[in-house]
């Protein structure tokens, strides 16, 4: 239950619908007392809507000094700016570049990718999404990983952007992997 709360919690929040998203991630917290995870997305929640810009700037700075000795506590700091600035400023160039600080020490970071493509997506900047998940692809090193995440990128192109071409490069990526291994 907990790990259903956080998802829609984070679902709901990730859409800029932090009043509804607060209550899962609540719930959440109280099934999971220690997920940082979660607190973080509650943190998200809860900041002062007065002072919104300060606060994202902040939180920016501390995920800037932070970021050599807790490069994790760095990258749920600059998530949770990320997340603010999305809420209050639907296209912020800050907001990109938060997401690319998470990517930038968590390669596989499931939300900031998702995040991250969607605000290509929406600009139509599809060869930039190309280079986000071939750079993701080529940091996994175990093969049966690989081949899985092409192929979640692969269906996501088809589903997402209806774009057979680009599913169709990263299904045959997968293929040529599963038969070199």
């Amino acid at each position: 239950k907990g790990e259903a709360e956080r998802l829609l919690g984070e679902t709901l929040l990730d859409a800029r619908d932090r009043d509804r998203a607060a209550p899962h991630l609540e719930a959440a917290l109280a099934l999971r007392p220690n997920d940082a995870e979660v607190i973080e997305a509650l943190a998200a929640c809860r900041y002062d809507r007065d002072d919104w810009l300060g606060e994202a700037e902040r939180i920016m700075e501390q995920a800037a000094r932070v970021g050599g000795s807790d490069p994790a506590l760095a990258g749920r700091l600059w998530l949770r700016a990320a997340r603010i600035l999305h809420i209050e400023v639907r296209a912020d160039p800050q907001y990109e570049e938060c997401l690319r600080r998470v990517l930038a020490l968590d390669a596989q970071h499931e939300t900031a990718n998702f995040l991250l493509e969607k605000a290509y997506g929406e600009q139509s900047r599809f060869d930039e999404i190309m280079i986000l998940q071939e750079r993701r692809v080529e940091q996994i090193s175990d093969e049966r990983d690989r081949i899985a995440l092409l192929r979640r990128i692969g269906a996501m192109w088809l589903v997402r952007w209806q774009d057979k071409e680009r599913a169709a490069y990263f299904y045959g990526r997968a293929l040529e992997d599963a038969y070199r291994g």
